[in-house]
This record gives C-alpha cells, structure tokens and sequence, in this order.
C-alpha cells in the first residue's frame, strides 16, 4: 500500500465518523455537551481509530485489531451503562452507530473504500428516518407482517438450496426455476398488494386497478364488477377505469414476465403487448388526471370508500399455501405443454394456451417463455400461444364484467378490451409480415 492510497484510506475512515457524528449530534444538539455520549467529534475519532487500527494490524497481525475493537467495544458499553444511571429507558441506537463507526473505519483501510463508504450512507439513512420507519411499524399489521416473512422464507431461504437441473419430459421440470417463478409472482402480487392497502384510500379504484393489476388483474376485475354491481349509476362508470388500468398492467406484467424467462420471445412481444397497455391506459387516461388533479371528487368519494374496503379482498399473494399450488399448477401445464408439444408440434401450443388463459396468464407465459429458453426454437408459434392467453383473459375478464358488474360496466369494458386486443392483433400482424 502506497503512502497516497494509506493517507486517502485513513481520510475516508475519518469521513466516516464525521458523517455519522453529524446525524447522531445533529439529533442530539438541544442536549448539553455532558449529556451526550457520543457526538460529531467523539464519532470522528471513532472512525480514525477504526482505520488507524486496521493500518496497525498490517503491522502487528490481526489479532491487534480483534484487541483494539473488543477494547472500543467496552469504551460504548461503559458509557452506555453511565447513561442508564441518567435514563432508565436510553436506546442503544448510539452505541450500535459507535461500534459500526469503528468497524467501518477498520474496513475503509483493510477492504473495499467503495462499500464502507456506501455502507456509511446507509446507516445515516436508518438513522436519520427513526420517525418514518417507526410511523411504518405502526402502519403493518399482523397479517401482513406473516405475509412478508413468508414472502422471505419462500425467496431466501427456500429458492437457493433447490437444485437447478430439469426432470421429466423435455426437462421442464426444474425445481429452481419453478420456484424462482413462484418467487417472482408472488413478490409481484404483494407489492401490489401494499400498494392498494397503503394508497387505495387516497387515490380510489383508479389506483386500485393500476396496483391491482400488478397483484391479479382477473382478481381486480371480480372485484371491481362486484362493487360497481352495488354502486350508483354515478359512481360504477370509475370501476371500469379500474379494469382498464389494471388491464393496462396486465399487458405490462406478461411482458416482463416472459422477458425474465426469454429475452428474445420478451423482444418479440415487446410491440403487441406495449400496444394492449396503451390503449387500455388511454382508456383510464380521463380518471388518471381526475384522480391526481383532484377533479371530479365528489364522484370518486363513494368509489374511493368501496376500493378501500374491497381491496385487501384480493389477498396475500405471499402465502405458502397460495405459491405451493402454483407451483404444482405449473409444473402440470409445463407437463402437459410438452406433451403437446412433443405430439403436435408447436402450433399444439396455441389451443392449450388458449384454455390456460381464461384462467391464469402467467402460467402460460412462463411455460412458453422456458420451452423456448431451453429449445432455442423458433418463436412465432410460442408468441401466438402467449398472445392467445392473453386474448382468453380478457376475454374471460370481459365476461366477469357483464354478468356481475351489469351491462353498463360490461360495455364500457368491452370496448376498452376491443380495442386493446385489435391494437395487439395490428401490431404482431404488422411485425410478422416485416
């Protein structure tokens, strides 16, 4: 190590301390000098001797910096345990800032500048947003609190110790890429469910069908045509500005979906699926504007209440129960699309996709989007059969909205799906006779 790289390394641990000398004193600058324990000079020294200690130990051996950080170590203890005889109820927030301090100061000479740096930022961020993340604690409840650690344990602790190798027919039954696609909607579904639980109050069904759309549009539909069943004749016509929108977000979703698995059937149906989410958003386009604009409240107030009730009806999608099913849902179509496949040819794809997707789109899109991944075969079949499952749901959403939102929901919407679905038919026409 150069004497410039010691001195820049020595100057970054210093930086350290001081930056999060200055939250910690910031916060406590109304305190007098002899209350506080720590402040923007005491964090700057612990900083310095983070990184004087890790200069030492290249020295001395590591051992001295095991000994100098157990030493800081009891340094905060003690003043911790003197601020207890002051405050009965002092935090340790402080004193855990002060070790990190240290620690980062010793990494910012002995690893990487770079992450001590950025780690810094990060922990005068937490620091800084006590009162945001304790208003947020207050905000989740139990039920979803569960969700989010099963969200966890499906994702980081179940995904990586599943062995990424293909079983049965053609391979297409791979346990890690099954339950990446698990991971994947599920995560997909409860951040859109948040969103509805955390704005759907404020912003009404517009909002609920643009977050909805992200959890399940077909849910979102069912439950949209079931408030605009019960709601007045001024009110319903908003409700199929959230089909539209969730819709909008339906065409979005497929998309990403099939581009995560295939980047070049994603490619492919790049056009035609942008094509659907335009004209279903410009469907939703006049209730957008009023809804952000503030126009036409009086109208969205009765939605807005109805929204925010039926909203968390469409549930957690983290939950086990829910991701083991589909799992299973989608290694059988995986079966049953290569034994189609294996007997038919491609094309058999199409009519199997077509049946699949009155139900459920991403099933289809991520069967498809792998058998091409895998086979490197060509994708005109495989992207008919992703834009056949999509026209199914719509179609199948289109139903839903006639027979239980009435025929006023159900017009509107089947103008909004016409049109959507003849602007993905123009498209992918357009792009197959290039």
């Amino acid at each position: 190590m150069s004497d410039l790289d010691t001195v820049q390394r020595l100057a970054l641990a210093l930086a350290i301390g001081f930056l999060i000398g200055l939250e910690r004193g910031w916060k406590a600058r109304d305190q007098g000098s002899g209350a506080r324990q720590a402040g923007i000079r005491t964090f700057t020294l612990y900083g310095f001797l983070g990184g004087l200690s890790g200069l030492l130990g290249f020295v001395a051996g590591d051992a001295v910096v095991v000994v100098l950080g157990l030493s800081i170590g009891a340094l905060i203890v003690g003043g911790y345990i003197a601020a207890l005889k002051q405050a009965s109820d002092a935090g340790t927030t402080t004193e855990v800032a002060a070790f990190a301090t240290f620690v980062l100061g010793a990494l910012a000479v002995r690893g990487d500048m770079l992450l001590a740096a950025a780690s810094a930022v990060v922990i005068v961020v937490v620091l800084d947003q006590k009162k945001a993340l304790h208003h947020f604690l207050h905000l989740i409840d139990g039920v979803e609190m569960t969700a989010f650690i099963k969200l966890l344990v499906i994702s980081v602790v179940l995904l990586p110790v599943l062995p990424n190798e293909g079983y049965g027919p053609g391979g297409v039954l791979n346990p890690y890429v099954l339950w990446w696609a698990v991971v994947l909607v599920s995560a997909t579904s409860f951040l859109g469910y948040m969103a509805i639980r955390f704005a759907g109050a404020h912003r009404g069904p517009l909002l609920m069908g643009v977050f909805g759309g992200l959890a399940s549009s077909t849910a979102l539909t069912f439950s949209a045509a079931r408030m605009a069943a019960g709601a007045p004749a001024a009110v319903s016509g908003v409700f199929a500005e959230s089909i539209a929108a969730a819709n909008a977000m339906m065409y979005l979703r497929a998309g990403v979906i099939v581009y995560l698995f295939s980047p070049q059937l994603g490619l492919e149906l790049a056009g035609p699926l942008a094509a659907g989410a335009v004209v279903a958003a410009l469907f939703a386009a006049s209730g957008i504007v009023q809804a952000f604009s503030g126009g036409g409240e009086e109208k969205k107030d009765g939605a807005a209440a109805q929204a925010q009730d039926a909203a968390l009806s469409l549930g957690s999608p983290s939950d086990l129960g829910l991701a083991l099913k589909f799992a299973v849902a989608l290694a059988g179509f995986g079966l049953l699309a290569a034994i189609v496949r294996e007997r038919f040819g491609e094309i058999g794809m199409v009519p199997l996709a077509a049946v699949a997707g009155l139900v459920d789109v991403d099933a289809t899109s991520i069967t498809v989007s792998r058998l091409v991944a895998e086979d490197g075969q060509a994708l005109l079949w495989p992207a008919i059969a992703v834009l056949t499952a999509v026209a199914a749901n719509m179609v199948f959403k289109l139903g839903a909205a006639f027979t239980i939102g009435g025929q006023a929901l159900g017009f509107k919407v089947a103008l909004m799906t016409a049109a959507s679905l003849i602007a993905v038919g123009i498209v992918a026409a357009a792009l197959m006779l290039a």
